[in-house]
């Protein structure tokens, strides 16, 4: 049993290490299950919970706009979530994810991308947001 948070931290980190940094391991080898309802069902969350501050109900070309809409993406791995929900619908979106390898991939998959913020490395412990930045915060 994990009787303290230190013993918790440990073994999740243990855990992560031993995945790779792709989609298949981001969702512990079950991407084909798995991947593409989510992503469906994670679109339909924010359209229902954000439908004015995504992309796709933003002022048509032409009409100025003092908004930027941002998100952050809380233990984001590789970027999934970011690349396949939250950047179509956000005008920024940071990033914050532990483990190194999973930030450097991410970089790469993703880091040229218009909806490309700050990728953060640590821990969430030890991120604070400030206050009023986000729109959303997917966690």
């Amino acid at each position: 049993a994990l009787t303290d948070e230190r013993t918790w931290y440990v073994t999740l980190d243990k855990y992560w290490k031993g995945k790779t940094a792709d989609i298949d391991g981001m969702l512990d080898g079950m991407q084909s299950e798995i991947h593409k309802i989510d992503i469906q069902t994670s679109i339909e969350i924010v359209r229902k919970y954000w439908p004015k501050l995504t992309k796709l109900s933003k002022p048509k070309p032409g009409k100025k706009t003092d908004v930027t809409y941002l998100a952050l993406d809380c233990g984001a791995g590789i970027g999934r979530v970011t690349q396949y929900v939250l950047g179509p619908m956000f005008d920024r979106v940071d990033l914050i994810e532990i483990n190194a390898e999973f930030c450097k991939m991410c970089k790469q998959l993703i880091g040229n991308q218009k909806y490309f913020g700050t990728l953060i490395n640590k821990s969430l412990h030890d991120f604070e947001p400030k206050n009023d930045c986000y729109h959303c915060i997917w966690c």
